[in-house]
């Protein structure tokens, strides 16, 4: 039977358009990925079939600008993750930069501990540097009983924000004013019965449902991200940074009723997502907690697949890219 001419060209022009939704391939450089404190970083977007991009530089700062350039103004190492979108679908790729302290420095450099001086246990508790827009530098100390005292933790910010919650996480508490940095020492930060804060109530029925993540396992995960993912897409995605050991994210709302997890080991040789997801009680606040039992899916990273994440999940019962059978810390994942 042979095929009208009218037939052959549409034919034709549908096999045209289908090779035409292109899969957007994520990738970049940058001009240094070693520099000293405060150091600026010119990265160059090399991405293809994509139209939106979004970077996260891992310091809690973002930009969408197609190649940005960057001020990392404190010493660590930053998980600089780029996610492209377009037509055929979305893809990521994440390059580590290696901030250094400036020599001599460390007599120098500004620090800070946080003391609870009070009577009170304090939950949940995060310092940062706020700028009215964004919080920067976020550190999470988890739970402080009386006379607990934090690491001491270095900045270059003039200033600290303290918050903390209620055991119930249902009042959130602001130190207010921020303590106040002095240059160049280490300066104690404490909570007194004084200390004046304003309060803020949290989850009253109209906040739908929350969620915070926390720390409970024997190792640091690094690079969190907390999402929903219905199989396909990724859905109200948040970047945490590194989760400590006992710390705590933010509290996050959604309109999911399940979150899956994901993050690195502190090596970046393996890539793991929490599997199942953690089931959410819709509105309501929710303590998902990660421990040595938590049971999670790791492949090895980089992979010929580094930045497909998203490609990678729906390729969940591959072999070749996946350890098929959900393994915990407790027993004998990768840690």
């Amino acid at each position: 039977m042979r095929i009208k001419q009218n037939r052959i060209y549409q034919l034709s022009v549908i096999l045209l358009l289908a090779g035409c939704i292109a899969v957007p391939e994520a990738d970049f450089s940058m001009d240094k990925s070693e520099a000293t404190a405060p150091a600026k970083i010119e990265f160059t977007n090399l991405s293809s079939n994509a139209t939106r991009y979004v970077w996260h530089f891992g310091d809690n700062t973002t930009s969408e600008d197609f190649s940005p350039s960057h001020i990392f103004q404190s010493a660590g190492k930053y998980n600089v993750k780029l996610i492209v979108k377009g037509q055929g679908g979305d893809d990521r790729i994440v390059r580590q930069v290696v901030i250094k302290r400036p020599q001599n420095s460390q007599d120098t450099q500004s620090s800070y501990r946080f003391k609870n001086a009070s009577q009170n246990k304090l939950y949940n508790v995060h310092s940062y540097f706020y700028t009215n827009e964004q919080v920067l530098d976020l550190q999470s100390h988890g739970n402080m009983e009386p006379d607990d005292i934090t690491a001491k933790i270095g900045t270059n910010r003039s200033n600290i924000y303290v918050s903390f919650y209620n055991e119930e996480q249902t009042v959130f508490y602001l130190i207010d004013p921020a303590y106040s940095i002095e240059p160049n020492k280490e300066n104690l930060l404490e909570f007194t019965n004084s200390t004046s804060y304003i309060k803020q109530d949290v989850n009253t029925g109209n906040d739908g449902t929350t969620y915070q993540l926390t720390n409970q396992s024997s190792i640091r995960l690094m690079s969190v991200t907390t999402y929903y993912w219905d199989g396909y897409q990724i859905y109200d995605s948040y970047e945490h940074g590194n989760l400590d050991i006992g710390g705590s994210t933010e509290t996050v709302s959604t309109s999911y009723q399940e979150v899956y997890i994901s993050f690195f080991n502190e090596d970046f040789t393996y890539y793991f997502i929490v599997n199942p997801p953690f089931q959410l009680t819709a509105d309501q606040f929710n303590t998902v907690e990660f421990n040595d039992e938590t049971n999670f899916y790791y492949y090895s990273y980089p992979s010929a697949d580094t930045s497909k994440i998203a490609r990678f999940m729906r390729q969940i019962d591959d072999p070749v890219l996946l350890h098929k059978k959900p393994v915990s810390i407790q027993s004998g994942g990768i840690k």
